[in-house]
């Protein structure tokens, strides 16, 4: 396949465009034929270092209550940027779609930033809501300088 190079180093391809979807990505994961076929009881999420796991079922229930809980008690909606300081998690799915699934902006943040750099992307994303996780099965504390 040829790749052609336009202004400002863009490349394109010589391959016709496609259309871009015009559903939000959690749509089109929630409510694709796939995720419908499976069953309640199959693992959907695994959360390698511990193996927790949340099934097809669990989705089902906690993405829509989130998305009420978080529209409801922290005005999540369009447009709004959301920072999720998590480590990987199983429940880390449910969190980004639940925002995404309201239009807003999800502004993943790594729990080892320091102060300066977590302080500098809250400031640069203008995060309106923050969401911290800390489990019993990951290490947590407290930034260091």
């Amino acid at each position: 396949m040829a790749v052609r190079w336009i202004a400002g180093h863009v490349a394109q391809s010589a391959m016709t465009p496609i259309a871009p979807p015009q559903q939000r990505l959690t749509e089109l994961i929630l409510h694709s034929r796939a995720f419908a076929a499976a069953p309640d009881s199959k693992p959907a999420v695994v959360e390698a270092l511990s193996g927790m796991q949340r099934t097809f079922g669990d989705l089902r229930k906690h993405v829509p209550a989130a998305k009420h809980a978080m529209k409801r008690d922290f005005g999540v909606v369009k447009g709004v940027t959301a920072t999720l300081v998590s480590p990987n998690h199983a429940d880390y799915f449910t969190a980004v779609q639940s925002v995404v699934g309201l239009g807003g902006v999800i502004s993943p943040l790594n729990p080892a930033y320091q102060r300066a750099e977590i302080s500098h992307q809250l400031k640069a994303s203008q995060a309106r809501f923050v969401s911290a996780h800390c489990c019993r099965s990951c290490e947590c504390s407290a930034p260091n300088d």
